[in-house]
């Protein structure tokens, strides 16, 4: 309630996609395998890969909750394959998994995100791209759509690439945003570490198509477990963290 600044920040403590002491315990959500398996052994034996990986999630979070972390960051890659264009499949079969994981999270106050890889372009000036993207976002959005999770759980993307073209490029995202479904659309984050859209020009863009924006920071460990040692929670020996800009009344 500040009378001074409209807005107030607050930063939440968390790691992303994989804790490297459950790891050691076989507990992981990123098992997955080459294209060349999936040809041989098919789709369903990379959905058994999935389904081993979500459940492995609860015993993640449950880990988090006991040590004070309530912000994570889920893999892409817990369910391998499930977006291409020609082995794809619905994650409708592990409904009864993801929905367990994401009502532990919501009744322990855990906010979960996901950041869909850096080829998610929406931007690009290629077809195929572009699709590729339109299916990964969607992938995404059902998972977190399925574990029941609010509009907070979001997706963090990337503006993309200039394309020697940087007002075309903009406004091919604007575009291609507009095409996706709500349940994606209501989701997606802008990353304000991009090199080809500065902050101002990410904001005009927020505003006008009812994006957000985040900032990546880095932060001193604060309210965790003085036994963990902290640089071994996260895969790559750093925690990740968000910066949440809530509006004030």
């Amino acid at each position: 309630s500040c009378t001074i600044c409209p807005l107030f920040t607050m930063v939440r403590l968390g790691y992303a996609c994989i804790n490297t002491i459950l790891r050691a315990e076989d507990v992981f959500t990123n098992r997955t395998l080459r294209l060349a398996t999936l040809k041989e052994k098919g789709v369903e034996y990379a959905k058994e890969l999935g389904l081993r990986n979500v459940k492995d999630l609860l015993p993640i979070l449950k880990w988090n909750e006991a040590h004070n972390i309530r912000f994570f960051r889920l893999s892409s890659a817990i369910f391998p394959f499930a977006s291409d264009a020609t082995y794809g499949y619905s994650l409708k079969y592990a409904e009864r998994e993801l929905r367990e994981a994401g009502e532990y999270a919501r009744q322990h106050g855990h906010r979960l995100t996901s950041h869909p890889g850096q080829y998610n372009v929406l931007c690009s000036p290629r077809d195929n791209v572009v699709l590729n993207t339109e299916r990964d976002l969607a992938y995404h959005a059902e998972m977190l759509d399925l574990m029941g999770m609010g509009k907070d759980s979001v997706m963090i993307i990337h503006m993309g690439g200039a394309y020697g073209d940087k007002p075309a490029s903009l406004k091919r995202f604007e575009t291609n945003f507009l095409k996706l479904p709500a349940n994606v659309r209501d989701r997606l984050v802008l990353e304000n570490g991009d090199d080809v859209a500065s902050a101002l020009e990410g904001e005009a863009v927020n505003h006008g198509l009812d994006l957000n924006s985040l900032g990546s920071v880095g932060l001193e460990p604060g309210n965790v477990d003085p036994d963990i040692k902290v640089s071994n929670v996260a895969d790559d020996s750093v925690l990740l963290h968000l910066q949440e800009v809530l509006a004030a009344d």
